[in-house]
């Protein structure tokens, strides 16, 4: 809804039909090895505590950004009441998918999608293949038809 604060006022683009949710997408979740992300999240690390497991890091401030096994002062996996792994989660991640509309297409632009979008004409029916001769004559003589242009 700000692109013009960002753009200076010259936004090209603006939200298509803002009010309409179905215009927009929101996934969100725990940035973490174990679970589906998008690609380029972090960068992956041996973790410092136990040499065996990956972390990933933010490449920038090179803080740990993964969801990692909570563990006591002297290295022990701490466990919650039902004896479950606890786990810290460092961060999250998200993707926005959203509409834009072009404020002010090109002319060219626009007749290029109406030409797509423009159904082509049918094809002339193609007329029927000569008779054959009987009585030990040759077949006549087929006709090459072109194709019209579409």
């Amino acid at each position: 809804m700000n692109l013009d604060k960002l753009f200076d006022g010259n936004s090209p683009f603006e939200l298509y039909d803002r009010t309409n949710k179905e215009n927009f997408e929101l996934k969100t979740g725990e940035v973490d090895l174990a679970a589906e992300m998008p690609v380029g999240i972090g960068v992956r690390k041996a973790a410092q505590a136990q040499e065996t497991a990956e972390v990933l890091i933010d490449p920038m401030t090179k803080e740990v950004i993964s969801k990692v096994e909570v563990v006591d002062e002297q290295g022990r996996k701490v466990k919650d009441k039902t004896g479950n792994q606890v786990y810290k989660t460092n961060d999250h991640w998200f993707v926005l998918n959203m509409k834009l509309r072009w404020k002010n297409a090109p002319a060219a632009a626009t007749e290029v999608k109406a030409a797509v979008i423009a159904a082509p004409e049918a094809p002339a029916e193609e007329p029927a293949p000569p008779p054959v001769q009987r009585g030990g004559g040759k077949p006549a003589k087929k006709e090459r038809v072109k194709a019209p242009d579409i």
